[in-house]
């Protein structure tokens, strides 16, 4: 059976690789954006309809479109990470009560 300390250290570690890939292609996503709006901001992206002369643009879209790919990667990674530390809390809760 996994070593649960080591299973949830590696665990946060994906969890960290996937918050750096995210704010990365967040990034990208911003530098392209500003090439075509200098002044736009992360607050304003949040809406990126409302600026068209960005939303138009493929690489943007794109760009963008990589980074939400990558959000929703981690929110599933997330939720599979808990129900299995979950399972091996269960199971190990388990095997306690069957050694007593």
């Amino acid at each position: 059976m996994a070593d649960p300390e080591q299973v949830v250290e590696l665990m946060e570690r994906l969890d960290q690789c996937f918050r750096q890939m995210i704010d990365q292609q967040q990034q990208k996503a911003l530098k392209i954006a500003q090439r075509f709006r200098p002044n736009v901001t992360d607050d304003d992206l949040m809406d990126p309809h409302s600026i068209p002369e960005v939303s138009r643009r493929p690489e943007y879209s794109y760009e963008d479109g990589m980074a939400n790919g990558l959000v929703a990667a981690h929110v599933a990674f997330v939720r599979e990470a808990r129900e299995y530390l979950t399972h091996l809390e269960e199971n190990s809760d388990k095997e306690s009560d069957s050694k007593a």
